[in-house]
């Protein structure tokens, strides 16, 4: 919370620096209550090299989206590389935009994220955090949905496989049994074929015996 309202102060130090023509007459004129030494310090801040690159001042704001949304595994989410490579296309082409216009023209269009800004606010990482934020945090939570419903359906899934399983072994159990059952009555039948036929074949030979 305290990080958050520094933010938010700093920020609105900025702006008000911002507003000066000049570094030497924004710093002739401190910012409300701000002590005129702390305020040289924090135009001497905004001033730095190091601010503007942080803030994305001392690169394009084209440069400065994919700076902030592409990381070594790639796009953090698949709606920033879509708006950079629209914002890449229209640059490619012939047009008498600059990179601002672009930038603008294509997140008015999408999403609206710099719909009345001018690129003093929508190009600063702050702001295009706070503007992307809701966005990736809800992609986030909807790949975090799909992926929980997509494990539940799998678990599911498994489990139906286990029930399925355990009815196939029970009738294969089953099956195996009267299997072993059907062998055992056919091995009963063999056995009493054989006597029959032995019964038989006895009969045939005593009668031939008589009959001569």
């Amino acid at each position: 919370m305290l990080s958050r309202r520094f933010k938010g102060y700093k920020h609105e130090l900025h702006k008000y620096y911002q507003t000066f023509n000049s570094h030497d007459e924004a710093c002739e004129k401190p910012f409300n209550d701000v002590s005129a030494e702390d305020w040289e310090l924090c135009c001497q801040e905004f001033a730095s090299a190091k601010f503007k690159e942080d803030d994305g001042e001392s690169v394009g704001p084209i440069e400065f989206w994919k700076k902030t949304h592409y990381t070594d595994k790639g796009w953090k989410t698949l709606m920033a590389q879509q708006l950079y490579e629209e914002m890449i296309e229209i640059q490619s082409q012939p047009s008498p935009m600059t990179k601002d216009e672009i930038y603008k023209e294509v997140m008015d269009k999408k999403s609206g994220y710099a719909r009345g800004r001018g690129y003093g606010e929508i190009g600063s990482s702050s702001s295009i955090a706070k503007r992307i934020r809701v966005e990736e945090l809800q992609e986030a939570r909807e790949k975090t949905t799909n992926a929980e419903k997509r494990a539940s359906e799998l678990a599911q899934h498994v489990e139906t496989q286990k029930i399925e399983l355990t009815e196939t072994r029970s009738e294969l159990h089953t099956t195996q049994s009267e299997l072993h059952n059907t062998q055992a009555a056919m091995e009963v039948l063999k056995r009493r074929q054989d006597e029959m036929e032995a019964m038989f074949q006895s009969a045939m030979e005593k009668y031939n015996t008589s009959s001569w």
